[in-house]
C-alpha cells in the first residue's frame, strides 16, 4: 500500500530537483593567470580582443596576466615633441580599463569589465589564482 505524498513536499522535491540540475550544469568562473608568458597566438588573441573591445591600439606585454587576473590599461594621450596634448579634446585623467581573465572548467576567458564584453581564448592556457 502506497501512501499518498502531499503536495507541498512535491514541490520541495521538485524544486531541489532543479536547484540540483542547474548546480550541475553551470561551474562558475574563477579568477586566473596565464600558465607561461603572454605570447604568440595567445598575445594575438588577447590583443585582438582588448582592440576591438576599446576600439583603440593596444599594447600588451609578456607579463601581463602571468601574476594576476586582472590588467588595467590607460588611455595614453598623444602629445607632441614639446609635451603638449595633440587632441584638445582630452582633459583630466587618463581612462582605465579593465580586462580580466578568468577559467571556468579548463576554458579561459577574458572579459572587459567595464561593458561586460567577453569571449574565450583557445589559444591560451590559464589556470586558478591561488
Amino acid at each position: 500500500m502506497r501512501l499518498p505524498v502531499p503536495l507541498s513536499v512535491r514541490w520541495a522535491l521538485a524544486a531541489a530537483a532543479l536547484l540540483a540540475a542547474a548546480g550541475c550544469a553551470s561551474t562558475s568562473a574563477s579568477p586566473a593567470r596565464l600558465i607561461g608568458p603572454l605570447e604568440g597566438a595567445c598575445l594575438a588573441e588577447v590583443t585582438a580582443f582588448a582592440e576591438e573591445t576599446l576600439k583603440r591600439k593596444v599594447t600588451l606585454t609578456g607579463t601581463d596576466f602571468s601574476t594576476a587576473s586582472e590588467v588595467v590599461l590607460n588611455k595614453v594621450a598623444p602629445r607632441d615633441a614639446q609635451g603638449r596634448l595633440l587632441d584638445g579634446a582630452v582633459r583630466g585623467a587618463p581612462v582605465a580599463e579593465t580586462l580580466r581573465l578568468s577559467r571556468s572548467g579548463t576554458q579561459c576567458r577574458i572579459t572587459h569589465a567595464e561593458s561586460g564584453a567577453a569571449r574565450e581564448l583557445r589559444a591560451c592556457r590559464c589556470m586558478n589564482t591561488p
